[in-house]
């Protein structure tokens, strides 16, 4: 952990906080600027997460920490030691995650009918969708890369690999502009959008579950 980074422990693992990410919530939350809806995303995106971890723990697989950016988080495992039946488990316990989440927020705005609650199915049913693209810092990017190089030789995986991630990325934008545009283009959630864009497109980012 870098010490500029702030440590939390809970029981079960150890979470290394940004502080730019702190100050960047501090400022919306003082400023009047964080919603309802930023909030949303934070708590499906958690929610993603936690299917991962819950499919690493079931798997064994040690865990050592996750980071959290202002672009994104990272679970840092043991992971890519498992088999590769089990790997594809733990890549789409994300995406399975969301869709339970997307149900039962269903269920409860057909009582509702709130806007809060369909943004919340809507949410959840996107982060499903993104994280199936093809793009090598999702879960559908790491789907490829273990399917490509299980089935063809390494050179032609990562080819295939290599033009997967640029046409999902046209994709991916196009998702986030529709996102904006249902919320009026309300300014925390475009900070939220545009950070999470690129942490998607970041070169340098490590291959680990998000």
């Amino acid at each position: 952990m870098k010490n500029a980074e702030f440590l939390i422990k809970l029981p079960f693992i150890k979470v290394n906080i940004s502080p730019y990410l702190l100050i960047t919530v501090f400022t919306l939350v003082i400023s009047g600027l964080f919603s309802v809806f930023t909030l949303i995303v934070i708590l499906c995106a958690l929610f993603h997460g936690l299917g991962h971890i819950s499919a690493m723990k079931l798997f064994k697989v040690k865990i050592y920490c996750v980071d959290l950016y202002l672009s994104g988080g990272i679970i840092r495992s043991e992971s890519a030691l498992l088999p590769y039946k089990k790997e594809l488990a733990v890549a789409f316990s994300g995406i399975f995650a969301n869709l339970v989440f997307a149900l039962g927020a269903f269920v409860f705005h057909l009582f509702s009918r709130d806007i809060f609650s369909f943004f919340t199915v809507f949410c959840n049913l996107i982060l499903a969708f993104l994280n199936l693209i093809p793009q090598k810092n999702l879960d559908g990017g790491r789907i490829l890369f273990i399917l490509s190089h299980t089935l063809f030789e390494s050179e032609k995986a990562d080819g295939i690999c290599s033009a997967a991630f640029k046409i999902s990325s046209v994709l991916f934008i196009f998702a986030s502009a529709f996102a904006l545009c249902l919320t009026r283009f309300n300014f925390s959630l475009v900070i939220l959008c545009v950070c999470v864009i690129l942490s998607v497109f970041a070169e340098n980012q490590p291959s680990a579950f998000s």
